[in-house]
């Protein structure tokens, strides 16, 4: 019969990859893949083709030159393999045409001999019936025939007549003879459902299957019953991928194997329903149910036929790889619900028994109890051979006090039909710990307050973080975890922060380090003040209080740089030379806070005055301090006078350069403005007299009266 799929070059081109990528023949055969049955090669046959089987066991293999290197039509020997595939040898004492289908006869009903093996061929324009006798000799019983066509399978019904299909697109018809010439039974409609494969149930119904995947069935006397009784995957070749079978029962079952496209054994069960059963072979030519009752499959791109047997004794799920254990008893035992509790693994096995063991599968798992806190990752589905254990785990969310028990049915079935469940329980205690947690900024003292200084640093420069730590103290016994659920800042924050965040669950004995950091970009005195409150399980709430001060400074005085004097009860603001001149100066600010009602010029030149630019300029210069009023808002400190003035400028000779002015902020006395300096203290204000430079260092520009 024709093929478009030509063996010859696929094992060129598979030949030509072994060598490209140093792989040998048998690792570059495909390895099929049967779940739940065994699997082995029965025999090594040269381009097998439809299989028939002696009661006693013996296989007789049809054959297709073409894998050979001939054509679909070129004469060959059929194949006989002796009862277990012990032997193989080519059967008949010459070669037949086309020796594609073979069928045992074994009443001699149609050859005339019993024993004789009938051959079907396509020659010439016609189908051949021949016969290999006993005695290996070769007859012709019905010579080339337009009605036969292209026989591809013959089959005897339980009547003893004899199915023929004629695979020819102009037949498309199935035969039937009981030793006269075959006649039609009936033929099908379409090129497409012309019958590639052929199989009968036990009601003599006939099952056909055509190119286009389509199952339709026949009663014996030819009237369709039912023309779409199930779908497998249509091909483009011709024949493609074929074999239709009934199982003979046991793990098999009864129902309808079919080859498919791409490698794979369909099952479709007496409703029509399909399943995937085996994947990975190579061209598939006839799938038939031996004596035996086992499958076999004849694999024409690798010349081989396999044997796929059914498993002889059930599975059986245990615990233990060793022994049948049937139920598992787990107990975590009591843990402080602080602490975490660790999975506990178990295995399921599947316990090899005497013979072929059948695959273990899952079908689910049913638990009761206390499944929350008591739980498993036992999956379902999942399938285990003989032999072979699986590992699971079960853990134990002991967050919540108290005692739990929970309990899990795992099922399990197999192809025998043996209905399994093992039970797994599970118990476990949490209790709460018997000691309160205890938050310190030390790990070996309890300290509740933590004093950080960042000392003096310059304007802009870096600032080394500082490091502390939390710790939570361990008691005199099971303590319970500590909590950080919130911090509460207050005073200079955005300057003096944290990386702190909330946590959970800090163990007894346990720290955690942190860092706290100063911001350089704008100068002054900095206080800041962090809350950190704290709790656990027992509802011991705890404060602890982090402090931290620092100073950034401007580069020390230059006394060759006029000052500005700021008075900070009035809002006045003073200009001195300090020994050098003013010709010229602008102060800017952003926000429209300066008050031009009290501005004062000095130099005697040109002079603007508004809300937010107070300027001056002159050909003359300043020689001594000189008020320009109350411009200025009143209560700054140090750090919010920087920041008012966006421009600081004073020129102090012509074609010399602009610098800023020296800042110099007046505070109160103490006899005077007490109450004041209590006020601008509580602003990080801390001064020794009646001026103090916004510098590096302090200074004073003469003798004043300490605080």
């Amino acid at each position: 019969m024709k093929h478009a799929n030509l063996k010859l070059a696929q094992l060129a081109l598979a030949a030509w990859l072994a060598v490209a990528v140093g792989l040998t023949t048998s690792t570059a055969q495909a390895q099929p893949s049967f779940p739940g049955f065994i699997g082995s090669v029965y025999a090594d046959v040269t381009d097998p083709q439809r299989l028939t089987f002696a009661p006693d066991g013996t296989l007789y293999v049809g054959r297709d030159n073409l894998g050979s290197g001939g054509s679909f039509s070129s004469p060959a020997k059929i194949h006989r393999v002796a009862v277990g595939g012990v032997s193989v040898t080519e059967y008949g004492q010459v070669a037949i045409p086309d020796p594609d289908t073979v069928l045992y006869d074994v009443t001699g009903s149609i050859s005339g001999t019993a024993g004789s093996v009938i051959v079907g061929s396509m020659v010439g324009s016609g189908g051949q019936l021949s016969a290999v006798l006993p005695d290996e000799s070769v007859v012709t019983l019905f010579g080339s025939n337009p009605l036969i066509g292209n026989p591809h399978e013959m089959l005897f019904d339980s009547t003893g007549r004899m199915l023929l299909a004629n695979l020819d697109p102009s037949g498309r018809r199935v035969l039937e003879t009981t030793g006269a010439t075959p006649t039609q039974l009936f033929q099908l409609p379409t090129v497409s459902d012309r019958p590639i494969d052929m199989a009968l149930d036990g009601l003599d119904q006939i099952y056909t299957r055509g190119p286009n995947g389509t199952v339709q069935i026949h009663d014996s006397t030819g009237t369709l019953v039912d023309a779409s009784f199930a779908s497998l995957p249509s091909t483009s070749d011709d024949p493609g991928e074929s074999g239709l079978d009934f199982g003979a029962g046991g793990a098999f079952g009864t129902d309808l194997y079919a080859a498919a496209q791409n490698g794979e054994i369909w099952r479709i069960d007496s409703a029509g329903t399909t399943t995937v059963v085996g994947t990975g072979f190579n061209n598939i030519k006839d799938v038939r149910f031996g004596p035996d009752g086992f499958l076999y499959v004849s694999e024409f791109d690798e010349d081989r036929v396999w044997q796929f047997a059914a498993p002889d004794g059930p599975s059986n799920a245990s615990f233990s790889t060793a022994a049948d254990v049937n139920v598992l008893n787990i107990d975590f035992g009591t843990i402080s619900a602080e602490s975490a509790a660790a999975p506990m693994a178990f295995d399921v096995a599947n316990l090899a028994g005497v013979g072929f063991t059948a695959t273990l599968e899952s079908t689910g798992v049913v638990g009761s109890g206390d499944t929350a806190q008591l739980a498993t990752d036992f999956s379902h589905p999942f399938a285990l051979n003989a032999g072979d254990s699986q590992s699971f785990s079960a853990t134990f969310d002991n967050s919540v006090p108290g005692a739990f028990i929970a309990s899990y049915d795992l099922n399990f079935t197999d192809l025998l039909g043996t209905n399994q469940t093992i039970t797994l329980n599970l118990t476990g205690e949490s209790e709460v710990p018997g000691f309160a947690s205890n938050a310190s900024f030390s790990t070996a003292s309890d300290q509740d307050i933590l004093n950080l200084d960042f000392g003096t640093v310059a304007l802009d420069a870096a600032a080394t973080p500082l490091g502390f730590d939390l710790a939570n103290l361990l008691g005199a016994g099971t303590t319970a975890n500590l909590d950080l659920v919130s911090i509460a800042g207050t005073g200079k924050t955005g300057t003096l922060a944290t990386d702190l965040a909330p946590f959970a669950d800090l163990f007894a004995g346990d720290f955690l380090s942190f860092e706290a950091a100063l911001d350089t970009s704008l100068p002054g005195l900095f206080g800041a003040s962090y809350e950190l409150s704290f709790t656990d399980i027992l509802g011991t709430n705890q404060t602890l209080t982090l402090n931290l001060s620092g100073e950034v400074v401007l580069p020390a005085n230059d006394p060759n740089i006029p000052d500005l004097i700021y008075d900070a009860v009035t809002g006045e603001v003073i200009l001195d030379p300090d020994g050098s001149s003013i010709i010229g100066y602008s102060l800017k600010n952003d926000s429209g806070a300066f008050l031009p009602g009290n501005f004062n010029p000095v130099l005697g030149g040109v002079a603007t005055a508004t809300s937010i630019i107070l300027e001056e300029a002159t050909l003359g210069s300043l020689g001594g301090p000189a008020s320009i009023g109350n411009v200025f808002p009143t209560g700054m400190d140090i750090t919010e006078l920087f920041a008012l003035l966006s421009t600081n400028h004073v020129s102090r000779a012509l074609g010399s350069p602009l610098v800023p002015f020296d800042l110099i902020i007046v505070v109160p006395e103490p006899s005077t403005y007490a109450m004041a300096a209590l006020a601008f203290l509580g602003l990080g204000i801390i001064s020794r007299g009646r001026r103090r430079r916004l510098t590096g260092t302090r200074s004073w520009s003469r003798e004043l009266e300490q605080l």
